[in-house]
């Protein structure tokens, strides 16, 4: 194999409490040459509203930034309203409610894209447990409007 092959990971997250540079830094140690860096919903910023979204984008960019920073690595971003947030929401502010947030969030990540703060909407789906037809139903509009 060539030396030039590149080694890249599609999905990862980074939390503001995590190793982040350091992970980073092993991995390309290793021979890693890039990633998609994912949004999590982060313990720092509660969503109560679709704005909270944008807060919660921009702790992304700065993990992104710092390490664009301290390695080599290709960092792509990707950003959204993290699926199982929906049910949350939902017990919080009802369902309805808890749907407009979403879509909320979904349009800041797509207007971010847009104007290339992110390369991708991530991570937006729905559950992958069983939940209620009404939130199945729902994570499926906001996955639609994602699309």
């Amino acid at each position: 194999m060539s030396e030039s092959v590149p080694v890249y990971d599609n999905h990862i997250h980074m939390s503001p409490s995590g190793r982040n540079v350091e992970a980073l830094k092993e991995y390309q140690a290793a021979g890693g040459t890039g990633l998609t860096l994912v949004t999590l919903p982060y313990p720092e910023v509660r969503i109560r509203e679709g704005a909270d979204f944008e807060r919660s984008y921009q702790i992304t960019y700065g993990l992104a930034q710092r390490a664009r920073e301290e390695t080599d690595l290709e960092i792509n971003i990707a950003v959204g309203p993290y699926p199982i947030l929906l049910i949350s929401l939902a017990e919080a502010y009802g369902l309805e409610r808890a749907e407009e947030i979403m879509i909320e969030g979904m349009e800041a990540a797509a207007r971010d894209v847009a104007e290339g703060r992110a390369v991708a909407l991530g991570e937006i789906g729905r559950p992958h447990f069983p939940v209620s037809e009404e939130i199945w139903d729902a994570s499926n509009r906001v996955l639609l409007r994602g699309m």
